[in-house]
C-alpha cells in the first residue's frame, strides 16, 4: 500500500469516464474535513488545499464536458476511519462541489443544474485506504 497523502503534499488523482462517457469518476486520496473542522483556522486551510488538489485534476476532464451540456447528477462517496453526521459530511464537501463549478463541470450547484445527492460514507480501517470519490454524469 502506498502511503496516505497528507494534506500538505501534491495530490495524485485519478479520472475515468463511465456509462459510454456521460460520465466521470475522478478520485482524490483525501477526504473532506467535517463542518467542525472548517470553522477552525486549520479546517480553511484543508479547505483551501482541497480546491488546490482538485484543480490537478481539472486537464484530465474530457474536452466535451463543459458546462453547456446542462444538468447533472453528482455523487461523492467519502471513505474514511469513522463515519460523520450527515450535516458535518455534507458542509464538508461544499469545497469540492464549487471546484466542480469552477472547473466547469457544473453550470451551477442550484438544483436547477446539480442533482446533487447524499454524501455516503464508507468506513475503512487503514489511513492509507481514505479516499473521495466524486461520481459526475449526465442527465
Amino acid at each position: 500500500m502506498t502511503k496516505a497523502a497528507s494534506w500538505r503534499t501534491t495530490y495524485p488523482a485519478s479520472v475515468d469516464t463511465f456509462d459510454d462517457g456521460y460520465g466521470v469518476k475522478i478520485v482524490l486520496p483525501i477526504c473532506p474535513p467535517s463542518a467542525n473542522a472548517l470553522k477552525k483556522q486549520t479546517g480553511r486551510w484543508v479547505a483551501r488545499d482541497i480546491r488546490k488538489a482538485v484543480a490537478l485534476w481539472i486537464a484530465a476532464i474530457p474536452d466535451d464536458w463543459t458546462v453547456g451540456q446542462g444538468r447533472r447528477r453528482v455523487q461523492i462517496v467519502c471513505y474514511r476511519g469513522r463515519e460523520l453526521d450527515a450535516d458535518n459530511t455534507s458542509a464538508g464537501c461544499k469545497p469540492i462541489v464549487d471546484e466542480l463549478v469552477a472547473a466547469g463541470l457544473l453550470r451551477d450547484d442550484g438544483s436547477k443544474w446539480c442533482d446533487l445527492r447524499p454524501v455516503v460514507q464508507v468506513v475503512v480501517k487503514a489511513k492509507d485506504q481514505w479516499r473521495t470519490e466524486l461520481y459526475v454524469e449526465a442527465i
